[in-house]
This record gives C-alpha cells, sequence and structure tokens, in this order.
C-alpha cells in the first residue's frame, strides 16, 4: 500500500498539468481491494479518500490509509549511492550537455532518489560525488508552492 501512495504521489508531482488527485487500486486477492485517491492543492499534498472498499472494514481502511499516507508525507529522503539518480537545484540557471560527467561537490542539496517524491528541504550530499548528468525538469515538492526547475545527475 505504502509503495503505491509514493508512486501516485511522485506521478502527480511529475505532472505537465496541474492535476489535483489521482486514484489508484490495490487488491489483495479475490475478496479484498480499495480504490484511493490521493489530493492535492497549491499548498501540497492534501489528503488521500477511500473511493471504493472491498471486503475490508472501513474504519480500519480509513485508518490504514491515513497512517500510510502520513508516513509517506513524513518520510526521510534516502542517502544516494552509486547508480542513483538524484535531482538538485546544483546548474540549473547553466546546466551542462546531456551525458557530461561533472563533479557535484560536498554539500549540494539533493531533493529526490531515483524518481521518489521531491522534498521541499532536500538534503546534502556528505561527500563530493561523480555524476553524469541526465537532464532537467520541472516539478513542485511535496510540501507544494511554486513549481521548480530540477537538475537529475545519475550518481559514478
Amino acid at each position: 500500500m505504502k509503495a503505491k501512495i509514493k508512486s501516485v504521489m511522485a506521478e502527480l508531482q511529475r505532472s505537465p498539468t496541474s492535476k489535483h488527485f489521482a486514484e489508484f487500486s490495490y487488491q489483495t486477492n479475490k475478496q479484498k481491494g480499495f480504490t484511493a485517491r490521493i489530493h492535492r492543492n497549491d499548498s501540497g499534498f492534501s489528503s488521500i479518500e477511500l473511493t471504493r472498499n472491498h471486503g475490508y472494514n472501513h474504519r480500519y481502511l480509513k485508518t490504514a490509509l491515513q497512517a500510510n499516507f502520513d508516513e509517506v508525507l513524513a518520510a526521510i529522503i534516502p542517502p544516494p549511492g552509486t547508480g542513483d539518480s538524484i535531482l538538485t537545484r546544483h546548474m540549473v540557471g547553466s546546466p551542462p550537455s546531456p551525458g557530461a560527467t561533472v563533479t557535484l561537490p560536498a554539500g549540494v542539496t539533493y531533493y529526490a532518489v531515483n524518481g521518489g517524491i521531491i522534498t521541499c528541504n532536500g538534503d546534502y550530499l556528505p561527500t563530493a560525488v561523480q555524476a553524469v548528468y541526465v537532464g532537467s525538469q520541472t516539478a513542485t515538492c511535496s510540501g507544494g508552492g511554486s513549481i521548480m526547475a530540477y537538475t537529475e545527475f545519475k550518481i559514478l
């Protein structure tokens, strides 16, 4: 369930349109499943709503969905490693050519790892790393606000 929530939130963040919600379905077996909708407003992700329930206790499912949604929002961004892709704001104004190898200095802030949820505050690279520039993209962080430009690098 948590993986589905993360995936839908990441999809909403990267949506080129101003999409305000996305639905997902989850089926545990033939007897149990549900459909839920994640809402986003200008301030960020606002809520999760149960839209269809088959076989679950309604109160239990609503509580579980909300707990998983809250946990995903509060998740700490994972530390990147070799082979991981990260989103930064480093070199946004003057990005290198796609495929160029660059050194990202220690202290560069990264906001997402491997296409995960884009955090608003990010975390810092503890050491300098070699990385290949992949490209640029625009998105809104999980807390909402303005659409920002990000640069994507793959760590070597």
